[in-house]
């Protein structure tokens, strides 16, 4: 995407979605026009000739990736809550994606996503500011022994200081089974997320504004606008379910 007078847009050659089988895609955005990199000027002086500007994938792929890589250091490093961590890929990706902004859209589309890149608003440099606004859980089991469905429940308090105005931004990302290229089914399995604030209001993973879900992805995103974020108790529920004619399927698999 690229900047504009009025804010940041999607770049016309940039790729769309959706994805195979369906699946909603991009996951998130990040700026690839006219973006200056280096490059190799073999015998070259040290001035300008040493740098280059692109557009496309070439440019929005690492400073994707570069944002992952700072993502999987922040941890490693022990930036959260002093406590090192080699943290999975589904939390990196999630993290990456709590730290988009949303451009058009709340709810993930296949224009773009769930939104511009932007690390910075989430993480810094692990002072305590990180530590109060960050909360991270990883590798969590959320299906019964069984293999049937369940439902796991976590709260965390939220403290809004007068006149301080951010939002609350609550994902969830998993991976899924990998199906053939001619299932019926996008996804094996199905996770919901759901967010309750201290005075009962609900908020759905991808709740479009007609009350239907984006379902066909492994993310789940709820942002709160800080002018509704209430101090207090919140519930973040996840629901998880395994389809019977996979499970049935699994349990004749050796």
């Amino acid at each position: 995407n690229y900047r504009t007078s009025s804010g940041y847009i999607r770049a016309e050659f940039s790729s769309k979605g959706v994805g195979n089988l369906g699946i909603m895609k991009p996951d998130i955005m990040s700026p690839g026009v006219s973006v200056v990199s280096a490059r190799a000027v073999v015998g070259g002086s040290y001035d300008q000739k040493e740098l280059t500007i692109k557009h496309g994938t070439s440019m929005a792929t690492p400073i994707s990736a570069g944002a992952a890589a700072l993502v999987y250091q922040y941890f490693k490093d022990g930036k959260y809550r002093k406590v090192p961590m080699e943290i999975s890929s589904s939390l990196a990706r999630s993290f990456l994606i709590t730290c988009s902004d949303p451009l058009t859209t709340v709810y993930p589309n296949p224009s773009e996503g769930f939104g511009l890149l932007n690390l910075g608003k989430c993480i810094g440099n692990g002072d305590e500011v990180d530590n109060k606004r960050l909360l991270v859980s990883d590798r969590l089991k959320i299906t019964s022994d069984d293999g049937t469905s369940t439902h796991q429940m976590a709260n965390f308090t939220v403290k809004v200081n007068e006149g301080e105005k951010i939002d609350l931004r609550v994902t969830l990302s998993y991976l899924d089974l990998v199906l053939s290229a001619d299932s019926v089914s996008a996804l094996a399995i199905d996770i919901d997320l759901v967010v309750v604030s201290p005075s009962g209001v609900v908020y759905r993973g991808n709740m479009r504004p007609d009350n239907t879900e984006e379902r066909y992805m492994t993310n789940e995103r709820v942002i709160v606008d800080s002018e509704k974020v209430e101090s207090g108790d919140y519930e973040i529920h996840v629901f998880s379910t395994i389809p019977n004619d996979l499970k049935s399927m699994s349990d004749k698999v050796n």
